[in-house]
Protein backbone atom coordinates (compact mmCIF):
# COMPACT_ATOMS: atom_id res chain seq x y z
CA UNK A 1 0.00 0.00 0.00
CA UNK A 2 1.22 3.52 -0.78
CA UNK A 3 0.72 6.77 1.08
CA UNK A 4 1.45 10.27 -0.25
CA UNK A 5 3.32 12.60 2.10
CA UNK A 6 4.33 16.25 1.67
CA UNK A 7 7.88 17.19 2.65
CA UNK A 8 10.13 20.22 2.17
CA UNK A 9 13.81 20.11 1.28
CA UNK A 10 16.32 22.88 1.96
CA UNK A 11 19.89 23.49 0.79
CA UNK A 12 22.33 26.35 0.57
CA UNK A 13 23.83 24.83 -2.61
CA UNK A 14 21.05 24.24 -5.21
CA UNK A 15 17.60 22.75 -5.84
CA UNK A 16 18.91 19.24 -6.59
CA UNK A 17 20.71 19.09 -3.25
CA UNK A 18 17.55 20.30 -1.49
CA UNK A 19 15.61 17.46 -3.15
CA UNK A 20 18.30 14.92 -2.29
CA UNK A 21 18.37 16.08 1.36
CA UNK A 22 14.61 15.71 1.73
CA UNK A 23 14.53 12.24 0.16
CA UNK A 24 17.53 11.08 2.18
CA UNK A 25 15.91 12.30 5.39
CA UNK A 26 12.75 10.35 4.55
CA UNK A 27 14.62 7.16 3.66
CA UNK A 28 16.78 7.46 6.82
CA UNK A 29 13.54 7.19 8.79
CA UNK A 30 12.88 3.82 7.15
CA UNK A 31 10.44 4.84 4.43
CA UNK A 32 10.78 3.27 0.99
CA UNK A 33 10.18 5.94 -1.65
CA UNK A 34 8.25 4.88 -4.75
CA UNK A 35 8.11 8.17 -6.66
CA UNK A 36 7.94 11.90 -6.12
CA UNK A 37 7.06 15.18 -7.78
CA UNK A 38 8.60 18.49 -6.89
CA UNK A 39 7.78 22.17 -6.91
CA UNK A 40 10.61 24.66 -6.56
CA UNK A 41 9.73 27.39 -4.11
CA UNK A 42 12.51 29.79 -4.91
CA UNK A 43 15.50 31.26 -3.21
CA UNK A 44 15.18 32.78 0.23
CA UNK A 45 18.01 35.16 1.08
CA UNK A 46 18.44 35.56 4.79
CA UNK A 47 21.41 37.38 6.31
CA UNK A 48 23.13 37.33 2.91
CA UNK A 49 22.86 33.53 2.71
CA UNK A 50 20.99 31.74 -0.08
CA UNK A 51 18.53 29.01 0.80
CA UNK A 52 16.93 26.86 -1.90
CA UNK A 53 13.60 25.22 -1.01
CA UNK A 54 11.57 22.53 -2.75
CA UNK A 55 8.16 21.10 -1.87
CA UNK A 56 7.84 17.39 -2.61
CA UNK A 57 4.88 15.04 -2.87
CA UNK A 58 6.31 11.60 -2.19
CA UNK A 59 4.69 8.17 -2.46
CA UNK A 60 6.03 5.82 0.21
CA UNK A 61 5.27 2.19 1.01
CA UNK A 62 3.51 1.65 4.33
Amino acid sequence: MLRVVDITGVSSKDYQTATDNALKNLSDKGHRVQRYSEKMRGINKENGRKEFRVDLKVSVFI
